[in-house]
């Protein structure tokens, strides 16, 4: 029975949905995928004008970003 349990509590566990960001040469990511070409983004916060225009950047409903961290218009 404790068994049986346990099953169903790792099977519960396992469908929750995981959200996350990958990042590459960049410990902030600020989109679902970000790139920092030159590696010269802040650990924290919004990065400059000047540090943004290396960044490469994929939103979580589908905007680009090249030399931006906010694109404004999908890709699709």
């Amino acid at each position: 029975m404790i068994m049986k349990k346990l099953i169903l509590l790792i099977a519960g566990i396992s469908f929750v949905p995981v959200y996350s960001q990958v990042g590459i040469n960049t410990g902030n990511p600020t989109g679902i995928f970000h790139v920092d070409g030159a590696k010269d983004n802040a650990v924290t916060g919004i990065p400059t004008l000047t540090q943004q225009a290396n960044d490469f950047v994929v939103t979580s409903n589908g905007s680009i970003g090249i030399g931006t961290v906010s694109p404004n218009a999908s890709a699709i």
